[in-house]
């Protein structure tokens, strides 16, 4: 070895060291976002579905409604995803079928965004945004049942529900 390459392959060994450690530290990172995300969608598919099978027994077709988005609430709020993920600022929304056009949509939707860079600075300072949906279809209320019969009996020439009634009714 020549005097000017001492130290040559302790340089190239820290080096390779370095890149190695932030290889680590990027999937790391990467698996982060990959559980929080997880866990975001968890809570958002049970406040969901929590959303859309809850029925206030109304004989107003919206009439579950406001129950329904309290009851999703709580099913959130009862997975404290803010402070598993460490005070992330969380948007919800919950469509519910008299809120959108289209009821394919009817469900809840998360959206929050994240750092991707460990260290402060070092990366990228923008934030990534996340989404969460989950539209499941909400089940018809008895309200919608009842409604859905009454217009079969009138198409059928039967009069409606004034001069017919349904004896059981095993959800439409």
């Amino acid at each position: 070895m020549t005097k000017n390459e001492e130290g040559q392959s302790t340089v190239e060994f820290i080096i390779s060291f370095m890149m190695v450690i932030g290889f680590v530290f990027l999937y790391v990172k990467m698996a982060l976002n990959f559980t929080n995300g997880y866990v975001v969608h968890y809570a958002n598919f049970m406040a969901s579905r929590a959303l859309l099978v809850q029925e206030a027994n109304s004989n107003q077709v919206d009439g579950s409604d406001t129950k329904s988005r309290q009851v999703a609430e709580e099913v959130w709020n009862g997975f404290n995803v803010e402070d598993v993920l460490g005070g992330i600022e969380i948007t919800k929304e919950y469509n519910l079928p008299g809120t959108v056009d289209n009821n394919l949509f009817v469900g809840t939707i998360v959206e929050y965004e994240d750092r991707f860079s460990i260290f402060g600075n070092v990366g990228t300072t923008d934030k990534l945004k996340f989404k969460s949906e989950s539209f499941l279809g909400k089940e018809p209320t008895i309200a919608e049942c009842v409604e859905r019969i009454c217009e079969a009996f009138r198409a059928l020439g039967a009069g409606g529900c004034n001069h017919n009634t349904t004896v059981m009714d095993n959800g439409c």
